[in-house]
């Protein structure tokens, strides 16, 4: 989904693993070590067209990687980028970081901030909201960051039927007896 010639470099998958462990220095370096007869960019992508900024979305963990998309971004990353899965930086912070956490909410509000498009579908159709699985309370922070954002509370499958996300809740959330749930169903009738 990546097409632009700029960007047909492939990004190496131990530096994809690089980022997504937290060794930024060494993907900082592989970046630096381009030549003007082939060089590096930050939009790379390698297996199924995931670039740095979705390698490290997809597993936040602490400041640190928010910070580490900061800086990706402020070199000219994509937040709207799709893999191969139609998949953005969005949708792998909501779905790719198990429970989420302040390092999640901080990156998605960064993502937010930064033009990431909300509503934009994977392949089947789903958006962000409807890639999260589990709920802590982070997750309040982060259906809140997204519906101020105008997160649409529905998704059309590709195959044509809707689901509400409250049907989302009800079906595919892996703690859905959790307290955070009933707050979720709140923030969303509200």
């Amino acid at each position: 989904m990546n097409s632009d010639p700029e960007e047909e470099a492939e990004l190496p998958y131990e530096i994809g693993q690089a980022a997504s462990v937290g060794d930024f220095e060494r993907v900082k370096a592989w970046l630096a070590g381009g030549s003007a007869s082939a060089p590096r960019s930050i939009n790379s992508s390698g297996d199924h067209d995931w670039t740095l900024l979705h390698w490290t979305a997809a597993r936040a963990r602490s400041p640190e990687y928010i910070e580490f998309a900061r800086y990706l971004i402020s070199q000219g990353a994509r937040v709207d980028a799709q893999t191969r899965h139609g998949w953005t930086t969005l949708h792998l912070a909501c779905g790719f970081t198990g429970d989420a956490t302040p390092a999640v909410v901080s990156l998605l509000s960064l993502l937010v901030a930064t033009g990431a498009t909300v509503n934009m579908e994977a392949t089947y159709g789903q958006t962000a909201l409807f890639e999260i699985k589990r709920v802590s309370e982070s997750t309040i922070d982060i259906v809140t960051i997204l519906l101020r954002a105008g997160a649409s509370l529905d998704f059309t499958h590709r195959q044509g039927w809707t689901r509400s996300f409250e049907e989302h809740l009800d079906h595919h959330i892996y703690n859905p007896s959790s307290a955070h749930v009933g707050a979720i169903r709140d923030l969303v009738a509200s």
